[in-house]
């Protein structure tokens, strides 16, 4: 825990081991419970590894980051960057190569639709104005996974979601992935593609959605 700037920023560490769900409704339960008092909850997996600064820099996010990602790739190929836009609703489509490059090489905070549970900062007031009619973390299909469930449903709820591309993750894996291995995936295999609604092509990745190729909105 650290307090930054007048901020209360505690970090929770959660393992992939159990159910995810229920991981997830234990650990802030938990959070709420130990440190009743915190501005900002980290949601932290046990393969990543953050900068030195990361907590310094979440201490000064301001009252429209609600939710906000950091920066770090996929495992797999292609090694996607963790965040997607809902280019076709409610389906989501990873970065482009362009937007991709434009986060790593002008840090800062963009808007997004979705970001992975990593190292991810959520505003207590997320929580605490979350609809309880709607499941924070139990996926509905068709969307797959705890995180793009409840980054959809925050939005749906009002929420704001970012990716602050200063905050650059290690996400451990046999090999050292990073923003070279992401490039020459979205180049050598893009997705499939499909035709928009006004005729231009686009990408999917699961079947419905598109790349999204404009450049997100910004806040340094």
């Amino acid at each position: 825990m650290e307090r930054e700037h007048g901020a209360n920023v505690v970090a929770v560490v959660g393992t992939e081991a159990i159910y995810l769900p229920m991981a997830m409704h234990t650990l802030i339960n938990e959070a709420f419970k130990k440190c009743p008092d915190f501005d900002r909850l980290v949601i932290m997996e046990h393969d990543m590894i953050p900068p030195v600064d990361a907590f310094e820099r979440i201490g000064q996010y301001g009252d429209e980051h609600d939710i906000v990602g950091t920066m770090y790739f996929k495992h797999e190929w292609p090694h996607h960057v963790m965040a997607w836009m809902q280019v076709k609703p409610p389906y989501y489509s990873p970065l482009t190569a362009a937007v991709t490059r434009q986060m790593v090489e002008t840090p800062a905070l963009y808007e997004v639709d979705a970001v992975a549970m990593g190292f991810t900062a959520i505003r207590r007031q997320v929580f605490e104005g979350w609809d309880r009619n709607v499941p924070m973390w139990d996926p509905v299909a068709p969307l797959v996974g705890h995180d793009l469930h409840f980054c959809n449903e925050a939005k749906k709820q009002g929420f704001k979601v970012w990716v602050d591309s200063g905050i650059g993750c290690g996400h451990l894996t046999t090999m050292p992935i990073g923003y070279g291995h992401s490039q020459q995936a979205l180049e050598a295999d893009p997705p499939p593609r499909w035709k928009a609604g006004d005729g231009t092509e686009c990408y999917d990745e699961r079947g419905d959605g598109g790349e999204y190729d404009d450049p997100p909105n910004r806040e340094v």
